[in-house]
């Protein structure tokens, strides 16, 4: 019968969970940022004021000045779900290193109480 060892469980248990606290916290507070951000840009008048310009310029300063407006928005918006993404695969790797430490806690319990014991297999050299 193979030995299942809790270190396998335990140590990339840990590592999971401090991974996942890590991407859980960033991806909240950015994702935070991002969703103030949305709401000012939906706050603000995109057209700037172009009454002093020629028909033309008001024009083209109109379609650029939209553009610009709408790609910044949707800049926003796309950070905005890849931080809820990152947020989310933090819980995922959180819980999954969680069930590892337990996963662990338990092969450490099944264990025999003689395994525990650091014992020495070598001959005592004391006489």
């Amino acid at each position: 019968m193979f030995a299942i060892h809790p270190q396998k469980f335990i140590v990339p248990g840990i590592f999971l969970v401090v991974l996942g606290l890590g991407n859980v916290i960033v991806g909240r507070e950015r994702a935070h940022l991002h969703r103030e951000v949305i709401q000012e840009l939906s706050a603000l008048e995109p057209l700037p004021d172009l009454v002093s310009q020629s028909p033309l310029m008001r024009l083209q300063l109109k379609r650029l000045s939209l553009e610009k407006f709408y790609q910044r928005q949707r800049t926003a918006e796309a950070r905005l779900d890849f931080y809820i993404l990152v947020e989310l695969g933090g819980k995922i790797f959180s819980l999954l290193g969680l069930t590892l430490l337990c996963a662990g806690g338990l092969a450490r319990a099944m264990q025999s109480p003689e395994t525990f014991s650091y014992r020495s297999d070598s001959p005592s050299t004391s006489a």
